[in-house]
């Protein structure tokens, strides 16, 4: 189920453990990090406090878990909905991904929170930095997989390699996941549009798409383009 499990998962044990993380996501997006307990995790789940120390090595543990597998199931639904298929253009891809993107921000789930705790934690501790840092890389070689996909199929040179778009659409990703604990989420057309623009980008663009270096001159949230000389260092 993820990396940070003690043992072997059996059947049964995997409903303690799902039982164990829906427990956690509540009281840890409840209370925080810091005043959330074990206890009390336990006992929403349904559990003693053994069951809990009989499947993660500690409260971070779990912390990382609960992140770790929300995270995952996300990436999952947005990369599926991103893959190529022969009879469904990228566009549509991309646009159906940007429907459920701004969906979603629009009512943040409690691990969005979760997450943005977690990399706050992770910045005053280097070992959780270690840990959060190869979440990171797993999905953003999972990313840099689709983009290269997306790429090939759309000819011509790429501006930058799939490992370069895949880092900076991360990026974007958890940006959005901050401004929308604010409130602020995009349309729905201009972030398909700056998403296509970016996936796609070419040095030479047959279809009319904007390079990548003009992405830095794209206003994010009116879709236009704004008068600038500014463009992306990588």
């Amino acid at each position: 189920m993820n990396s940070t499990l003690r043992f072997p998962i059996t059947r049964r044990r995997r409903r303690t453990v799902e039982a164990l993380l829906d427990a956690a996501v509540t009281v840890f997006a409840r209370k925080g990090y810091e005043r959330a307990s074990l206890d009390e995790i336990a006992d929403l789940a349904g559990f003693s406090k053994g069951a809990v120390y009989s499947n993660f090595d500690s409260k971070e543990d779990l912390f990382l878990a609960v992140v770790e597998e929300r995270s995952s199931r996300y990436l999952d639904t947005l990369l599926g909905m991103m893959q190529l298929a022969p009879d469904f253009a990228i566009e549509q891809s991309v646009g159906q991904a940007a429907s459920w993107l701004c969906t979603t921000l629009r009512e943040p789930d409690d691990w969005i929170m979760l997450d943005l705790e977690l990399q706050l934690r992770s910045g005053r501790d280097s070992g959780l930095r270690q840990k959060v840092r190869r979440r990171f890389d797993e999905q953003v070689g999972r990313l840099a997989e689709v983009v290269q996909k997306n790429q090939e199929a759309g000819g011509g040179e790429p501006a930058a390699a799939p490992e370069v778009f895949a880092r900076s659409f991360a990026t974007i990703l958890y940006g959005m996941a901050c401004q929308a604990c604010l409130g602020i989420v995009p349309d729905e057309k201009e972030l398909s549009f700056v998403l296509l623009n970016f996936l796609l980008s070419r040095e030479h663009e047959p279809s009319g798409r904007i390079p990548f270096g003009k992405l830095a001159e794209t206003n994010f949230f009116s879709g236009e383009i704004v008068s600038s000389r500014a463009g992306i260092v990588l």
